[in-house]
């Protein structure tokens, strides 16, 4: 994953759809199995009761909920689509209180939650956490720094969308790149 995402923000070939296909199916394994994952149940019984309580089956749902919103949002981001930061927001939110619940009731867990889980919280809270902090274009001119007037351009058009004739020039700009 990091490989693609380095890729894509060096503008390299058509990485684009590695990434989607790769942040989508991450996405999908973390939100719909996130339970079995979390828990080491294979998947042909995910559902094992035996060793689960309750309240880790549903922190272990809920952290596949959080964890998929943030990939998602960062896979948005990654292409400046708007609006995107309430998703990243909402999955850090979601992630920080699970963290606090698993970190107050820690006792409940079985041994197996906890390695898996552990190492997986890291990882999305400096993920989420680096994608909150940054400037909002910054992907963008990172991927775009061979064309500085483009840049320029299009953060003049985004400061004013109205104007159609800031978003003409984005476009021919972006006819001449390629």
């Amino acid at each position: 994953m990091a490989l693609l995402f380095v890729l894509k923000v060096m503008n390299i070939g058509a990485t684009i759809i590695f990434v989607f296909l790769l942040s989508a199916v991450l996405s999908l394994i973390y939100f719909a199995l996130g339970f079995a994952i979390l828990n080491d149940n294979t998947f042909k019984d995910p559902f094992k009761k035996d060793s689960i309580s309750n309240i880790q089956m549903v922190l272990s749902i809920a952290y596949g909920i959080a964890f998929s919103t943030i990939l998602v949002g960062g896979f948005f981001n990654l292409l400046s689509i708007p609006g995107v930061m309430g998703q990243v927001i909402f999955g850090m939110g979601l992630l920080v209180i699970l963290t606090l619940i698993f970190i107050f009731t820690q006792t409940k867990y079985s041994a197996e939650f906890k390695k898996n889980a552990i190492p997986r919280i890291v990882i999305f809270l400096i993920f989420g956490t680096i994608l909150l902090v940054k400037p909002p274009s910054f992907f963008f001119k990172i991927q775009h720094r061979n064309n500085p007037e483009f840049i320029e351009a299009v953060m003049k058009a985004k400061a004013n969308p109205q104007d159609s004739l800031l978003w003409q020039e984005v476009e021919r700009l972006e006819r001449e790149m390629n």
